[in-house]
């Protein structure tokens, strides 16, 4: 196996790259891309992840949708129904990491051929995000292994951050390392002293994981569209919902910062802050004193000075120039991880995944877990009825103490079978002994209206809000879409220029060749624009990378180049 998938999960959203020997790492991409919102529908023969789901899911749609799955595994009695079969919730993660796999077969390695005879040898790697406990990155790689997964593993997100940090001289080697990230409003603090791979002690500071202007915009622009709206959705998860405008009204340098916003439930509506208000409010927050007592507790506990302890800012949201000076009040090492950070980590997994030759070596025996699903066999393909395939026996395992959040369930039928599209074009099939699963195509949801058509779906953001009723249905109309963002450089941009064309956007870009410098253009969809530009304002310039690609048929580089090149107002 010269290839590798690899799959980047936190609580609010998943990821896929994929690397074939001697080519560089690549997005694993469907219709949405390659990073979705961790949502899921299912309903008999159909299975979605991503943007849909997620709008089913806010609009109401509680039986054949879910949201927060690191939260209702741990529920006995939560259940979906795919391919005529009960599944529990569990399971959701499973499917849909299997839909991306058999895309990969089918458009990467252009086989006509199912996931079942891969599963063995599959090279599959799993990299966690700091807010994923360690019993459920257990649970993830259990469900995969007790399915037939024996090439697969979890890989250190750490570690190769830390080697990429240390290479270009930001922190030092051997000194203890604080580690904050901001992820979804809460702050994540980690303490390596021994090892840069597994954290010595760690810590979660609920609604702290942001700039507190960050946090105290957001609030003001929640208040601003209730008030805009008469609507009344849930305060807490809607200001995580709002970070990322709240990111960009404080990049405005304006007395009034505005600009339209999109609610967790679709609406949009327009918001006009004053920055006064947000100044003013600013003098009574405390947060600062909670964040230096935590820190100096955890450095305490495990007998480090902190005169010696560096500090590492993780994460948009709290790697920010106010943020940062308000910890060197207190501590004498703090620095920032580059934004452009993210892409190079991944080049480094990649790196560390071709040396091993794809494969895991070592592996741990499976561990069983005492429910009714673990027993579960891997899920087939629907086929015309076959000869049963000899059997691998496999040896008895040990028996473990289950896990708090793994909680046992009724027994449940074997595993849905998937149909896995065939190539667009085939001549004939294959000699088999039996006709391939029939071409099927996954039809839009039947049960399920979709959204109104004036109703603008919100891109896939890092939040991840709760159940949030459908609004009602005399709700003032939303207004038309806005415009996209305009992307500029101050004072101008020498390497790339952008001019409006009606509902496109022409970049005209300069590329370096042995002739000289040459201009160069691409066309793209404005909506397309709008949308890379708004991944660059919430700092996923990787993200922003995949789509430019994606969308105008560009190289890589220079799809990076772009996107580099295009700076903020």
């Amino acid at each position: 196996m010269n290839y590798c998938v690899l799959v980047h999960i936190s609580k609010s959203t998943i990821s896929f790259w994929y690397q074939q020997e001697g080519a560089p790492f690549e997005p694993l991409s469907q219709s949405e891309g390659n990073v979705l919102p961790l949502y899921f529908y299912a309903n008999e023969n159909d299975f979605i992840l991503g943007t849909n789901a997620r709008e089913r899911f806010l609009n109401g749609d509680q039986v054949h949708s879910f949201g927060n799955y690191f939260d209702i595994i741990t529920n006995p009695s939560s259940f979906f129904n795919v391919y005529g079969n009960k599944k529990h919730v569990k399971f959701l993660l499973y499917y849909a990491v299997e839909q991306y796999l058999s895309h990969f077969i089918n458009s990467v390695l252009y086989k006509n051929e199912s996931i079942e005879g891969y599963r063995n040898n599959f090279p599959l790697r799993f990299v966690f995000s700091e807010d994923i406990a360690p019993k459920e990155k257990l649970l993830v790689e259990s469900i995969f292994k007790e399915s037939g997964y024996d090439n697969i593993s979890s890989i250190s997100y750490s570690k190769y951050l830390f080697e990429h940090l240390f290479n270009n001289g930001i922190i030092n080697k051997g000194v203890p390392t604080l580690l904050l990230t901001g992820i979804d409003g809460n702050l994540y603090v980690e303490l390596f002293c021994k090892s840069i791979e597994n954290s010595d002690g760690h810590l979660v500071l609920e609604d702290e994981g942001a700039d507190p202007r960050i946090k105290i915009m957001a609030k003001m622009i929640y208040d601003d569209a209730m008030g805009t709206t008469r609507m009344n959705l849930n305060e807490k998860s809607e200001i995580a919902h709002l970070i990322p405008y709240a990111l960009d009204f404080l990049a405005q340098d304006s007395a009034i910062p505005k600009g339209d916003v999109t609610l967790s439930d679709g609406t949009t509506c327009w918001v006009k802050l004053k920055r006064k208000d947000l100044d003013d409010r600013l003098l009574y927050y405390e947060g600062d004193n909670k964040i230096y007592k935590s820190i100096e507790k955890l450095v305490t506990v495990n007998n480090i000075s902190l005169n010696t302890a560096q500090i590492v800012l993780h994460g948009d949201s709290i790697n920010t120039s106010f943020f940062l000076e308000r910890l060197l009040k207190k501590f004498s090492h703090v620095a920032g991880v580059p934004q452009n950070t993210e892409y190079e980590v991944i080049k480094l997994l990649f790196q560390h995944i071709s040396k091993t030759g794809y494969v895991e070596q070592n592996l741990p025996p499976v561990k069983s877990v005492p429910t009714a699903t673990s027993l579960v066999p891997p899920v087939k393909t629907a086929t015309a009825p076959v000869a049963a395939p000899p059997q691998r026996t496999v040896p008895p395992q040990p028996v473990r103490t289950i896990s708090p959040h793994v909680v046992a369930t009724p027994p449940i039928a074997a595993p849905p079978p998937r149909a896995v599209p065939p190539p667009p074009v085939r001549t004939a099939p294959p000699p088999r002994a039996v006709p391939p699963p029939p071409v099927r195509t996954v039809p839009p949801p039947r049960t399920v209206p979709p959204p109104p058509p004036a109703r603008t779906v919100p891109p896939p953001r890092a939040s991840v809000p709760p159940h949030i009723a459908a609004p009602s249905a005399k709700a003032t109309p939303p207004p038309p879409p806005p415009p996209p963002p305009k992307a500029s450089t101050p004072g101008g941009n020498p390497d790339l220029e952008v001019v409006d064309n009606n509902s496109m956007v022409i970049l005209k870009y300069k590329v370096k060749s042995s002739a000289g410098e040459e201009i160069k253009t691409t066309k793209l969809k404005k909506t397309d624009f709008g949308k890379i530009v708004e991944l660059v304002k919430s700092g996923s310039k990787l993200n922003a990378v995949s789509t430019l690609k994606e969308k105008t048929g560009l190289s890589l580089k220079s799809s990076k180049d772009i996107i580099d090149s295009i700076k903020i107002k």
